[in-house]
């Protein structure tokens, strides 16, 4: 190994690491990660596990001398002329599948807050319940928790375009460059080995969790009956894969301290709050009792109450900076001397190593193109307002009450079970909310370039730059949403006895498809959006649930503890989630 060689091959790969030009928006708009905030230059050098005496080896003088000599972008593309086809496959073809949000129930409409007690010994109900509510996978497209429906990681277009375009190339490759970069491009973008590396991170998924209080309050009179719900809690968001795909990926690539791997969840895989919800209110009529039977029919309002009181607890939100970023490809090439690549012999250990530092520079430069796509990917995802997004609900809402004594007055326990079904339809006001659109080009432009021509180098290659931002990073943009109407249908048996409470039911509910009135933003740029796949689509879910209380009966009060839970046994397009919650309810 000559060691001249060496020694600047690592000053290529620092200068990766050091490279603050590749990925910037405008000065205003730098997006600062957290683990580089208030560290020193040592702190700085551990987070990017890079030995200080490495960095002190490297004579930046001579760096900089040899970037003088680096390949002019003039030079780039009629060396790319030949697989120009290919590059304008791979970068006109879409990353992302869909743009969507991912769809949520709102708790306000979860059938497990619909418990309390069966019979009413006074005029007032308030009560709290403390739940706890998980999504282990959520839905992305196509009822698919693998984030392989939503981002298109298996595209044979470009898989295709890569084997084609290698063989193509590498020919030329070979007499600019030494034999050893031009295999390790190759074994870097080889087929079998490219595909093998995407699939590590395609049955991604997302979790959900919200814990918190969700305070009720009921008051009945003789014909009306008002019911309130208001719920506080705490939502987190998070990617998630199972023990053996990070096992796999960290065999790829190598594994983290359990300090790096804590830190880069929080930065770049968390995001939570915790504040309050919407609030829910029923204006309820007596329409008309039976003996065993009772009818009301109302009004059901959704206000959209919810703010945040705290964000970023263990994670961060994701939504601080959603412009478009400029990708500044030719300042990043420049800032590598072409004397380190067109020469010399390297050991393999030594491409390893250099692997591992450039997968540093994606995974932890702060400014770093990749993990920058990742956080617009967190902003799609991960970042969920409380609530319904500032969409007031207006609807109707029908209760019923049945004594099975009605049918077993034979029997004194019929007098203390009943049958309580409710059913509602809801329609949501329009409002405007922050979405992603993918830009979909068209391959004849880019194929209608010229690379061959000196004259337009610049020009060409500013429009790749443009295109990669594109493909990786949707546009964030104001739209007026409109959701789709919501219906409810539920189903509750109810036993009261003097000591115990047991409920037991079913849920059916199911959202329209919602619609996008209008996108903020100039026509040129709404004509080559993606607007159908960022619709959210038709939801639905059906539970079941219990719960089984113990309570207190005085002159002036009632007192009622329960246990309730409730589960998932059908869905569509929205995850299998499952509640708990303990019930404190009074009635007085």
């Amino acid at each position: 190994m000559i060691k001249k060689v060496v020694k600047t091959l690592e000053a290529v790969f620092v200068s990766l690491l050091l490279c603050n030009t590749l990925y910037t928006s405008d000065i205003t708009n730098l997006r600062a990660l957290d683990i580089f905030e208030d560290i020193g230059m040592q702190e700085m050098e551990d987070e990017m596990a890079i030995d200080p005496d490495f960095l002190e080896s490297i004579d930046f003088d001579q760096m900089m001398s040899n970037a003088t000599r680096a390949l002019p972008v003039s030079e780039i593309l009629p060396v790319l002329a030949p697989i120009q086809s290919e590059i304008c496959s791979i970068i006109s073809e879409p990353f992302y599948k869909k743009t969507h949000p991912l769809a949520a129930r709102s708790l306000l409409d979860l059938p497990i807050f619909e418990i309390h007690l069966g019979n009413w010994y006074h005029d007032w109900i308030v009560g709290v319940n403390l739940f706890f509510n998980h999504t282990d996978r959520m839905v992305f497209a196509c009822n698919s928790t693998n984030i392989d429906s939503y981002l298109d990681l298996k595209n044979q277009t470009v898989i295709n375009a890569i084997k084609t375009a290698l063989p193509e190339i590498l020919p030329t490759l070979e007499e600019l460059f030494s034999k050893d970069v031009v295999r390790f491009l190759e074994e870097l973008l080889g087929g079998a080995a490219f595909q093998s590396t995407i699939r590590l991170f395609e049955n991604f998924t997302v979790q959900q969790r919200r814990a918190g209080f969700m305070f009720h309050a009921i008051k009945q009179w003789p014909e009306l009956q008002i019911r309130t719900m208001l719920p506080f809690y705490y939502l987190e968001r998070n990617i998630f894969a199972r023990p053996e795909e990070q096992a796999a990926i960290e065999k790829q690539f190598g594994a983290g301290t359990e300090e790096e791997q804590e830190q880069f969840q929080q930065n770049h895989a968390i995001s939570d709050q915790i504040g309050f919800g919407d609030f829910r209110f029923e204006g309820m009529y007596h329409v008309f009792e039976w003996d065993n039977f009772d009818f009301y029919a109302g009004i059901e309002l959704t206000l959209p109450t919810a703010f945040a009181v705290f964000k970023g607890i263990k994670g961060k939100v994701f939504d601080d900076n959603l412009c478009q970023p400029k990708l500044e490809l030719e300042n990043f090439l420049a800032s590598i001397p072409m004397d380190a690549i067109t020469s010399g012999e390297f050991d393999p250990a030594l491409i390893q190593e250099a692997k591992e530092i450039l997968i540093g520079d994606l995974c932890k430069n702060k400014n770093g193109f990749l993990l920058s796509a990742v956080d617009r990917l967190n902003a799609i995802v991960l970042d969920q307002k409380l609530g319904n997004n500032g969409h007031a609900g207006l609807g109707v809402v029908f209760r019923g009450r049945t004594l099975m004594s009605a049918f077993l007055d034979e029997y004194d326990w019929a007098y203390n079970l009943s049958f309580n079904p409710r059913l509602s339809f809801q329609y949501y006001t329009p409002s405007t909310e922050t979405r992603f659109f993918a830009c979909r080009q068209d391959k004849a432009v880019c194929d209608a370039l010229d690379f061959e021509s000196t004259e337009q180098a610049e020009a060409n290659f500013r429009f790749i730059q443009d295109e990669l931002v594109e493909k990786f990073f949707p546009y964030a943009l104001c739209a007026r949403i409109q959701p789709g109407p919501s219906v409810r249908w539920l189903n509750r048996v109810c036993y009261s006895g003097e000591f115990w409470e047991f409920n037991i039911g079913t849920d059916f509910w199911i959202q329209g498809r919602e619609k996008i009135k209008s996108i903020r933003a100039n026509q040129k740029l709404v004509d080559c959006l993606d607007v159908c796949n960022a619709i959210k689509p038709f939801t639905g879910q059906s539970k079941i649930y219990l719960g089984l209380g113990m309570k207190r009966i005085r002159e002036d009060h009632t007192i009622l503890f329960s246990i309730n839970a409730e589960g998932t046994w059908w869905s569509e397009a929205i995850g299998s989630d499952y509640t708990a919650t303990l019930l404190l309810e009074a009635n007085f």
